[in-house]
């Protein structure tokens, strides 16, 4: 199943898995809790307090956030020293998530994406878009028919928002794969004691994580996040008894903001890419 260009190396389809069956806990899952708003951001990209470039260091230490005064364990700070937690990073861009996932209407995986990261609280880059994909998944699904109710949206939502800023090169799993597995968990009410529904979940990660491998690229989270939806499209059907699109142009307008962008070669690159938008 590959791309235009046939560039990326599929899997097999993971297994069908019905689509709402739940756990042996029938408790709705808790709401979203609202977001503290945050401040606007300093630069497009970078720190949030001064605008200069992240650094990411090889070892762990606990620093002060220097909006909230939280503490954390971190690898990432900027060239002065400010360290910003990812509470603080996506405060109101996760309220934005959550209402426009709720509210529009799009039955196209990509274009709920695009139309949400306009919204201008959602930055360049950032874990903001763990928590979007699997919003967009459910979202979309909820458009489509499947038997999903808003907790099921703000669920998704919350789960995708504990996956910590830079995952993708600090802990080897990029967020917007993981959001694939917890947008298709949530529908499928996958937990550790489902055998089904939990292989069905880390089998889909797993094709998404190669997807992205397989750009060569550094991270950029619009890129990252559209091949993800394209390939939860792909694999939506024989899980979910439904197809999602992904049909939805999308073209590159952020060149100029991302430092490690990968120019031409990626897919969404004006006129051309490897895979062609």
């Amino acid at each position: 199943d590959a791309g235009a260009c046939g560039c990326a190396v599929p899997s097999p389809a993971p297994a069908p898995v019905a689509p709402g069956r739940r756990s042996a806990s029938t408790h709705a899952p808790p709401r979203l809790p609202s977001a503290t708003p945050g401040p606007a951001p300093a630069a497009p990209t970078g720190c949030l307090v001064c605008g200069r470039p992240l650094a990411y260091r090889d070892t762990e230490t606990t620093m002060r956030c220097a909006l909230c005064g939280e503490t954390a364990s971190t690898s990432t700070a900027c060239a002065a020293g400010h360290f910003v937690c990812d509470r603080c990073h996506g405060g109101d861009a996760l309220e934005a998530i959550t209402r426009l996932c709720l509210a529009a209407d799009d039955r196209d995986l990509v274009a709920l994406f695009d139309r949400v990261r306009r919204h201008p609280s959602i930055p360049v880059h950032g874990p903001e878009h763990h928590a979007l994909v699997p919003g967009v998944i459910v979202a979309v699904a909820r458009r489509h028919g499947l038997p999903l109710e808003e907790h099921h949206v703000t669920t998704a939502i919350e789960r995708g928002r504990s996956v910590r800023g830079g995952a993708c090169g600090l802990l080897g799993g990029c967020g917007a794969a993981l959001g694939v597995g917890i947008g298709f968990g949530v529908i499928l009410g996958a937990h550790p004691l489902a055998p089904g529904p939990r292989g069905a979940v880390q089998r889909a990660t797993a094709r998404v994580l190669e997807r992205i491998a397989a750009t060569g690229a550094a991270r950029c989270c619009q890129r990252d996040g559209w091949i993800a939806l394209r390939e939860a499209s792909r694999m939506s059907r024989a899980m979910l008894g439904v197809a999602l699109p992904a049909e939805a142009a999308l073209v590159c307008r952020q060149q100029a903001l991302n430092d490690a962008c990968a120019g031409p070669s990626c897919p969404l690159a004006p006129r051309g890419g490897c895979c062609g938008a």
